[in-house]
């Protein structure tokens, strides 16, 4: 009976929630094609997945692969039983819904205020649960752990990657597994926020930064080069043409160090507020965006491993 009762105030909290608004469906029709005689030929085996935002095909795919259960709004739907299942506090619960223009991707995000890194002097960082799929075959369907800092709404990335689910398609969920591995993504935030809470008393050289912001934008001619000074380093073309290492240097130089000071913890917000913020390239296709950010994520967790004390 008591289950039943938390699990009805749990529902409370999702029942609150704005509206996700309207979300693209996924089609599919036969794909058809002319060829070389003018003849329009329909394939047997083939069809093109489009959605009813947009007409661009995203996928091409097998004649029986289906979608069913497998909506944007099939996952919204799941995402709530995931939480539902997982028995953690969702008090003041947010959610935040991403689909690219022509729904070939999307991601939701949902904020857990009960579950909170307070590293002192206001600066406090929130726990999420993030969902990723998408129906062009850009990325398998994932489950992972985040934060958010509250200071600057920079999607922290942990050291340690926390993925609770990757599946080609939509899993069932068992409660059992969900309860365990929310437990464990659970603990794992805690324990990266005393990996944070470390990293502001962990003073870092200019050089150093330097270097850890070249290998997330992977501008390899930084680490080759240790015999340059940074200020002939960017006059060097390979670097000041490289777009992402002159952002998080400027951010790092003109926000971090500035107001965090000359430390690890500095550099991580730098490195966290390019891939939370920073514009995609000049030639991403804007249903691609999402996916950038998905990727630059992956380079600062290289970058957090490889440069950062653990």
């Amino acid at each position: 009976m008591n289950n039943v009762l938390q699990l009805n105030n749990q529902q409370r909290y999702i029942d609150l929630l704005p509206e996700v608004g309207l979300l693209p469906i996924i089609t599919s029709s036969p794909l058809s094609f002319v060829n070389h005689l003018g003849q329009l030929i329909t394939d047997p085996d083939r069809k093109v997945i489009t959605t009813t935002t947009s007409d661009e095909v995203i996928n091409v795919v097998k004649n029986g692969f289906t979608f069913e259960n497998n909506q944007p709004e099939d996952i919204v739907n799941m995402s709530q039983v995931l939480l539902l299942q997982s028995g953690v506090s969702l008090k003041d619960l947010k959610r935040e819904v991403q689909v690219a223009p022509n729904g070939s991707k999307m991601t939701v995000k949902y904020t857990l205020p009960d579950y909170t890194v307070d590293l002192g002097n206001g600066d406090e960082t929130q726990f999420q649960i993030l969902f990723y799929n998408s129906f062009d075959g850009t990325w398998s369907f994932t489950v992972r752990a985040g934060a958010i800092r509250m200071a600057c709404l920079n999607n922290q990335v942990h050291a340690n990657d926390i993925s609770m689910f990757k599946a080609k398609h939509t899993p069932s969920i068992n409660p059992d597994h969900a309860r365990r591995k929310m437990v464990e993504a659970i603990q794992q935030f805690h324990a990266e926020g005393e990996r944070w809470s470390r990293w502001k008393q962990q003073s870092v050289t200019n050089r150093h930064a330097f270097e850890t912001f070249a290998v997330a934008a992977g501008c390899k001619f930084v680490l080759s080069s240790e015999t340059m000074s940074i200020y002939e380093l960017l006059e060097h073309k390979s670097v000041y043409t490289n777009r992402n290492l002159m952002y998080m240097w400027n951010q790092y130089t003109k926000h971090e160090q500035k107001y965090l000071g000359s430390n690890e913890w500095a550099v991580y917000n730098a490195l966290t507020h390019w891939s939370t913020h920073a514009p995609a390239g000049r030639k991403t296709n804007i249903n691609n965006e999402m996916a950038t950010t998905v990727r630059r994520q992956e380079s600062v967790r290289g970058a957090v491993v490889r440069r950062l004390a653990a």
